[in-house]
């Protein structure tokens, strides 16, 4: 295991409507899964990467030193459609209806998806590895 990647313990499964993906530290592909049909759709090399299935796209977050890039991909081939901002460390990438959380050298990474994509500082709270940033009755959560 390494901060890197995540921990095993992160979830290694996400679903839209139509599709489920696999993808993780503990995964050695990343990969979807037709819901209806059960088969599989693609296949990607290097499953390490934190999945976020959103209303607006499948987000794919790799850490800050990895080659594969961060983003938005295409859901029916997995390609990069769009570059967004990577993380570091070990946290567990989360989302809301407008934003992805990451963890930063000082502090939280809050990328919007509405707009410009702007990338904002929440400092000083850092997210903890198994977690993340927590998204409750329309509060940010940080645990121990």
């Amino acid at each position: 295991q390494s901060f890197l990647n995540g921990y095993s313990t992160q979830f290694y499964l996400a679903c839209d409507d139509e599709r489920l993906y696999f993808a993780g530290p503990q995964r050695p592909n990343f990969n979807a899964v037709s819901q209806s049909e059960g088969k599989m759709l693609w296949q990607l090399p290097e499953g390490v990467r934190h999945v976020v299935a959103h209303p607006q796209g499948l987000f794919v977050v790799t850490d800050i030193r990895n080659k594969i890039k961060s983003g938005r991909i295409d859901k029916s081939n997995g390609k990069l459609l769009e570059e967004l901002y990577p993380r570091r460390g070990c946290t567990r990438v989360t989302g809301s209806l407008d934003s992805l959380f990451l963890r930063a050298r000082n502090g939280t990474i809050r990328q919007l998806l509405d707009g410009d994509r702007s990338v904002n500082n929440i400092a000083p709270m850092r997210p903890p590895c198994h977690s993340g940033v927590i998204i409750s009755d329309g509060m940010l959560c940080w645990g121990p």
